[in-house]
């Protein structure tokens, strides 16, 4: 009898969770700016590698050719 009512009661939460989640709504904007905020959370590293390593390339190459 403990099993029917445990298994009951874990069916019942599942099938109200669902329909819960079903309705649930989110704006466009808070869809673009959490996949922006992934996109930026998943590259951050190789990218700001990347910035640092071509700002660098580019300063010293402009003070190269201020030196000629």
């Amino acid at each position: 009898m403990k099993v029917w009512l445990v298994s009951f009661l874990i069916l019942f939460v599942l099938i109200q969770f669902i329909l819960w989640l079903r309705n649930f709504f989110i704006p466009l904007p808070l869809y673009l700016l959490g996949g922006a905020c992934l996109a930026l959370a998943s590259n951050y590293e190789d990218d700001f590698n990347n910035l640092i390593s071509r700002s660098t390339d580019n300063f010293l190459s402009s003070s190269e050719n201020d030196l000629k």
